[in-house]
C-alpha cells in the first residue's frame, strides 16, 4: 500500500492513534485528504473498527468527505475490497 501523504500531515496519518483529532489549516492545506487517508489506512492495518466521519456542515458530506474517502480507495486500487453503499454513504 503506497499512500502519497503530505509531509505536513504524515505523522498524523501514519503514527497518530488518538481517539479524536483536530486539524488546522487553510483551504487547500490537505486536511480532508489526510483524514481520508488516515481512515483508509487504519481500516486496512487494524482490526474491528467502526468509524464515524463528521463535518460541521453535514449536508455537504456526500460531496466532500464521502468522495474523498472513495478517491483514496480508488487511488490505492482496493475498490473491490470494499462494499460501498452510495445511498447511505457507507463503506464496509
Amino acid at each position: 500500500m503506497q499512500l502519497n501523504v503530505s509531509k505536513h500531515f504524515q505523522q498524523f496519518v501514519l503514527n497518530n492513534r488518538t481517539r479524536y483529532a483536530v486539524l488546522y489549516g487553510g483551504a487547500g492545506s490537505g486536511k480532508s485528504v489526510a483524514v481520508a487517508q488516515k481512515v483508509v489506512y487504519r481500516v486496512l492495518t487494524e482490526r474491528k473498527h467502526k468509524l464515524l466521519i463528521c463535518r460541521k456542515v453535514a449536508n455537504t458530506i456526500k460531496e466532500s468527505v464521502f468522495q474523498e474517502v472513495l478517491r483514496v480507495i480508488k487511488d490505492l486500487d482496493i475498490y473491490d475490497d470494499f462494499v460501498i453503499n452510495k445511498s447511505t454513504h457507507s463503506f464496509t
